[in-house]
């Protein structure tokens, strides 16, 4: 944790932007590791890292969960696993996005006040054609590129509505075709229904996989 914190701060120092602090402490983790090496350890999950002076290990993703593995694939709902923790990575939004994600998933806990704003909220039920989720043929980038933008023409026209009548809008769950990743759609791996879902059904994904969402977001 030492070498961790001079290592962060000295970058810091050198320059005006923050360190990748995850990458840094991958790079320490791994370094002279040998995660084959178990010999001493008590569990074959566990392994001997930096420099053979810490003990690493692989926790199951049932119970501490990855942003994808919950908020997308959702294996932990589909099997009925409660994790032990969540990690929010995986969106785009910085906290913003970390807190709407939570409070999509029902484990981030707001005042009673947030639910019950003054001139009310209000809600609507997305249209999701089966014929755009299930096209003949399989999922294309157009047929996904199509999918999301004929529910976010429905989302922009209830934020209007929403906003004349002074409401609150309570934002509907998607369906995506494709994934979101850091590279070009095409390349994108899609959401082949029987992939997330047992009963041959896509999973709604949340709404900021489609919406993007940039400070202030309640």
């Amino acid at each position: 944790m030492r070498v961790y914190v001079r290592v962060i701060y000295a970058c810091a120092c050198a320059c005006a932007c923050a360190c990748a602090y995850q990458g840094e402490f991958n790079r320490l983790a791994r370094l002279e590791w040998n995660f084959r090496d178990t010999k001493g350890l008590s569990d074959p999950a566990l392994f001997h890292s930096y420099k053979h002076k810490v003990v690493g290990g692989v926790l199951p993703l049932a119970l501490f969960s990855g942003g994808h593995n919950y908020f997308v694939s959702q294996m932990a709902q589909r099997n009925g696993w409660e994790p032990y923790s969540i990690h929010t990575t995986y969106q785009y939004a910085a906290a913003a996005g970390k807190r709407h994600r939570l409070r999509e998933a029902g484990v981030w806990i707001d005042p009673p006040e947030y639910y019950d704003p003054p001139d009310g909220l209000l809600r609507f039920d997305i249209d999701q054609p089966a014929s755009m989720v299930k096209p003949a043929g399989g999922m294309t980038v157009k047929g996904h590129i199509d999918l999301v933008s004929h529910q976010l023409r429905q989302i922009r026209a209830a934020l209007a509505l929403a906003t004349a009548l002074k409401r609150v809008l309570v934002l509907p769950a998607v369906i995506c075709g494709y994934d979101k990743y850091w590279g070009p759609l095409d390349k994108a791996p899609s959401h082949p229904p029987t992939l997330y879902s047992p009963t041959d059904r896509p999973t709604h994904q949340p709404v900021s996989r489609a919406l993007p969402f940039h400070p202030p977001l309640g």
